[in-house]
């Protein structure tokens, strides 16, 4: 269907796949997993610049930024929303 759509078909497409019950596409939940986990970390980076501030080394940015287990960020989202200092949040990020 995304091809159909770049290639100006997508009406003829879409009435000969109406009776298909296509529900999932690999590629297409590869995409979504992507835009999650990239929205994930920068919703980590944000929560832990507003809670910490200024206190924020560069290396912590750096390592949220190149996360890619979409659990670890969700683990450590929980951890900046409750840790004391960002002295706090390293030590979980560093185990």
């Amino acid at each position: 269907m995304v091809f159909a759509e770049l290639a100006q078909c997508y009406g003829e497409w879409e009435r000969g796949l109406k009776e298909w019950k296509m529900t999932d596409s690999k590629v297409v939940n590869g995409w979504m997993e992507k835009t999650d986990l990239e929205r994930t970390r920068l919703m980590v980076i944000r929560a832990v610049q507003k809670r910490f501030n200024d206190s924020v080394p560069r290396d912590v940015i750096s390592a949220l930024e190149m996360q890619p287990s979409q659990r670890m960020l969700d683990e450590w989202f929980d951890v900046v929303l409750t840790a004391d200092s960002i002295d706090e949040v390293i030590a979980v990020m560093r185990q």
